[in-house]
């Protein structure tokens, strides 16, 4: 059975700008300077983009998620609740695993960087 249009040859990544100057993931990627505070963002609870790889914790308590954006968001499990979000990545972060021991999470991204976290 064809399908109309063909699918392409090869499809191209999403184009993810890298950041400049104080721009970060987020609902507001360059915050006004609060006095008295260091750098700050409002993220969302939820992936913005589509999960690329998810991952349990050994213990089976947290999730890793990289949803095609340059965060890990971290899950409690049972009952979803963000805990945590890694920022760092320059680019869309597309695998995400946990060390044997549940201390160190490993990221990687669509250019190739790998980042390990904890510890």
């Amino acid at each position: 059975m064809a399908t109309w249009p063909p699918p392409p040859a090869t499809i191209a990544p999403w184009p993810f700008p890298p950041p400049e100057g104080d721009t970060l993931p987020g609902l507001i990627p360059e915050p006004a300077r609060r006095a008295g505070l260091g750098r700050w963002q409002i993220e969302t609870r939820w992936p913005r983009g589509w999960v690329a790889s998810l991952s349990w914790s050994p213990d089976r308590h947290r999730n890793a998620c990289a949803a095609m954006e340059r965060v890990v968001r971290i899950y409690e499990a049972k009952r979803l609740e963000l805990v945590s979000v890694l920022i760092g990545h320059r680019r869309a972060v597309t695998a995400v695993a946990w060390s044997p021991d549940g201390m160190h999470i490993a990221s990687g991204t669509e250019d190739g960087e790998v980042r390990l976290w904890g510890g």
